[in-house]
């Protein structure tokens, strides 16, 4: 059979590329974070598959220290970004869930919200169409907004374009 065989293959590419899946408690640990994605976020079975292909290492993180804080109280309570679009986020970059919240994540939507006065939402939305935004540095973040805001003149308003 086909799909068996396709299956194994799947499989065989996770454990190859995260060996460590290997030593993971599948009733504390695998199932509890594929029922908080399926269940509470909504992911299908198949966008599962797609997200744990893309980034092997959501299926080892913390559920309450990593991942239901980086998706609901961050993205979905602080970043107000649905549900819905909070799936297409992780399915386009799941890599945003390796950085960390506190010394990473969270001061780069501080940056925006507090001196570039964007709202959350408006943070939110800019996060949800470019999720890479994530894989900068904070440094070179301040420096493209400082020379859009101050060599080219552009106010806060134009740099949100």
């Amino acid at each position: 059979d086909d799909n068996y065989f396709e299956g194994m293959d799947r499989v065989r590419n996770l454990l190859v590329g995260t060996p460590k899946l290997l030593l993971s408690a599948v009733d504390t640990g695998l199932e509890p974070r594929f029922q908080f994605l399926h269940n509470e976020i909504e992911f299908s079975i198949e966008e599962l598959q797609t997200l744990y292909e893309k980034n092997p290492k959501l299926l080892m993180y913390s559920l309450d220290e990593n991942m239901r804080e980086k998706i609901v109280f961050f993205f979905i309570l602080r970043l107000r970004i649905r549900p819905e679009n909070v799936r297409k986020l992780l399915l386009s970059f799941p890599q945003v869930m390796d950085y960390n919240l506190e010394n990473h994540l969270k001061p780069i939507a501080d940056y925006y919200v507090s001196d570039v006065r964007f709202s959350a939402t408006e943070f939110g939305s800019i996060v949800t169409r470019f999720p890479r935004l994530f894989s900068y540095s904070l440094f070179k973040i301040k420096h493209v907004t400082g020379f859009l805001r101050f060599e080219l003149g552009l106010d806060a308003t134009q740099v949100k374009r």
